[in-house]
């Protein structure tokens, strides 16, 4: 048999339950900082031999639209698709080589960063992040 008290201290419990669910939920974590990874452009002026440009074009398959030398990635496990273009001073003038790769790499929170690559005068370029 269910008296007035009984249903008074259940409502009671409930409430409170309800009220810790509910609160709790209002001081969840900030989200994690994104990742951020530098785009490389090539040298202006200097005379190199060898210059690289590197830049993301695509993260887990999704193009990468923005033509920012900066882009923010949520931490964790990503494969990037970059560009990486050699140019190799020839003579008078300049040659470009581009490739594309692919990077799998695992970001963590806050950190920035960049984008780097290994060139020859043969116009390899492998993309290195550092």
């Amino acid at each position: 048999m269910c008296t007035q008290e009984n249903k008074l201290i259940h409502w009671l419990a409930q409430t409170v339950c309800i009220v810790v669910i509910v609160g709790g939920g209002l001081a969840a974590p900030a989200a994690e900082p994104p990742a951020v990874i530098m785009n490389r452009a090539l040298t202006v002026g200097g005379g190199k031999e060898v210059d690289a440009a590197v830049k993301v074009v695509a993260i887990d398959s999704r193009p990468v639209v923005a033509e920012t030398s900066d882009i923010e990635i949520a931490p964790g496990k990503h494969v990037i698709e970059v560009a990486c273009t050699a140019r190799v001073f020839v003579g008078m003038g300049t040659v470009d080589f581009p490739s594309k790769s692919s990077l799998t790499i695992q970001l963590e929170s806050g950190r920035v960063y960049r984008l780097d690559a290994k060139v020859t005068v043969q116009g390899d370029c492998t993309p290195v992040l550092r």
